[in-house]
C-alpha cells in the first residue's frame, strides 16, 4: 500500500514508528531529506515486509510504499544481513544470529516453551560452537610455560567471555525473555533428592545468591582479587569452604532459561554446516586479529615493557605480552580446542612494524 508522508505521520498505526524530529523537519521544510528518507525506510523495514519511497508528482503527494505487516518485528542482525542497515558488528556474531535463530525457531515449533542450560551449552546445542572441544579438554601441559596452569585458565576465562558474549547477541536480537538461575551441586545434602537423571542440584534462593556474593566481594578486598584465574589459592579455599559449609555443596554455576513463548516459529533452509564453518572461520580470525593487538599495544601505543631492564609485570597474560609469546600460548590453544593451525601473517607484519619502532626509539636514548 502507499501512505503519503502526511498520513505516515499523522495515522496511529505508525505512531510508535515516526520519530518526532521527522515530523518537525517536515512541518519547517515541507519536504524531507534523503538522511530522513533513508532513516525512515530503515525503520518501516523492521515492522512491514517492503519500504520504498515514492517521489511526488503534479497528480500524487510523495510518500511510501510499504509492503505486508510482518508478524514479528525484524531484529537489526536480520536487517544487517539483508543489507537494510549497516552496522561494525562483528560478522562472526551475525553468523551465530542465523543458527541461533533457527534452532529457536525448531525448539517454538516442537512446543518448547523454556528450556534452561548454561550459556556455552546453548551455543552448543544451537549448533553454533558443536565443533569446538569442551574447555575442561585443556590441561596444563599443553603449553610450555613455567605460568602454563594460570595461563591455561586465563584462556579458558578469556574464550568463554567472548563466547557468552555472542549468547547474549543472540537472545537479545531475537528478544526471547530470559533469565539468570544459580544452581548448585547438592551432593553433600541429604534433604535433597536426586533428579530423574540422578542428579542433585537446585536452585540458589535470592538470599542465598545476595549472601554468597557478599562473601566473595568480602575474599576479593581480603586477598586483592583482580582476576579468578589469578587468584590465590587461599581465596579459592576460603571460598570453597563457604560454598560447603552454607550451601552443602562443592560446586555452583550459572545457567539461563529462556522463553520461546513469542519466538517466530519460521524455521529457514539454510545450510547449518556451512554456517558453523564460516562462525569458526570468522570467530578464529577475530580472536588472532586481537591476539595480535592485546601483544604488541596497550592503548593502541606500543607495548615498550620489554625494553626496560626491569619487567613491568609477572603475572598472566602480561608477562607473555613482555616475553612475545602470548599469540604463540593462545593460538596453540586455539588449535587444541578445534580452531585448526593459526594464521601468521597479520603478526609477523606487526611484530616487523613493531621492531622498527624499537629501533628509533633506541637511537633517540643513543643519540
Amino acid at each position: 500500500m502507499k501512505v503519503t508522508i502526511e498520513e505516515l505521520f499523522t495515522n496511529d498505526e505508525f505512531e510508535n514508528i515516526i520519530d518526532k524530529k521527522w515530523v518537525k523537519q517536515f512541518q519547517k521544510n515541507g519536504k524531507l531529506q534523503t538522511d530522513t528518507k533513508k532513516a525512515i525506510i530503515t525503520k518501516l523495514s523492521k515492522y512491514y515486509a517492503s519500504a520504498e519511497y515514492v517521489r511526488g508528482t503534479k497528480k500524487a503527494k510523495a510518500g511510501f510504499e510499504i509492503g505486508d505487516k510482518l508478524s514479528v518485528e525484524m531484529s537489526n542482525a536480520d536487517m544487517i544481513i539483508n543489507n537494510i542497515k549497516k552496522s561494525n558488528i562483528a560478522k562472526y556474531k551475525l553468523t551465530a544470529f542465523q543458527l541461533f535463530k533457527n534452532y529457536s525457531a525448531k525448539l517454538k515449533s516442537e512446543g518448547v516453551t523454556t528450556k534452561t542450560m548454561t550459556r556455552l551449552k546453548w551455543l552448543e546445542s544451537a549448533g553454533i560452537t558443536s565443533d569446538i572441544k569442551d574447555l575442561w579438554a585443556v590441561d596444563a601441559h599443553e603449553i610450555k610455560d613455567r605460568n602454563s596452569p594460570v595461563f591455561i585458565k586465563y584462556y579458558k576465562n578469556d574464550l568463554a567471555t567472548y563466547l557468552k558474549a555472542v549468547f547474549t547477541y543472540c537472545v537479545s536480537q531475537l528478544n526471547i525473555k530470559n533469565q539468570e538461575l544459580y544452581y548448585c551441586d547438592c551432593a553433600f545434602d541429604e534433604d535433597v533428592d536426586a533428579d530423574e537423571n540422578g542428579v542433585k542440584k537446585r536452585i540458589l534462593t535470592e538470599d542465598e545468591i545476595d549472601k554468597y556474593k557478599a562473601k566473595r566481594n568480602e575474599l576479593k578486598e581480603k586477598y586483592e582479587v583482580k582476576n579468578f584465574y589469578n587468584a590465590p589459592r587461599e581465596f579459592s579455599k576460603e571460598l570453597s569452604d563457604y560454598v560447603l559449609k552454607v550451601l552443602k555443596s562443592n560446586n555452583l554455576w550459572v545457567e539461563v532459561e529462556l522463553d520461546f513463548s513469542s519466538v517466530n516459529d519460521e524455521i529457514v533452509d539454510v545450510d547449518e554446516v556451512e554456517l558453523r564453518k564460516e562462525f569458526m572461520s570468522e570467530f578464529k580470525q577475530h580472536r588472532q586479529s586481537l591476539y595480535v593487538k592485546r601483544e604488541f599495544k596497550k592503548d593502541n601505543t606500543w607495548r615498550l615493557e620489554s625494553l626496560l631492564a626491569t619487567r613491568a609485570s609477572v603475572k598472566v597474560p602480561h608477562r607473555q605480552y613482555e616475553e612475545r609469546n602470548y599469540f604463540k600460548f593462545m593460538t596453540e590453544l586455539d588449535e587444541v580446542i578445534g580452531f585448526g593451525k593459526a594464521d601468521w601473517s597479520e603478526y609477523n607484519e606487526t611484530k616487523e612494524q613493531y621492531e622498527k619502532h624499537v629501533i628509533e626509539i633506541k637511537q633517540l636514548f643513543i643519540a
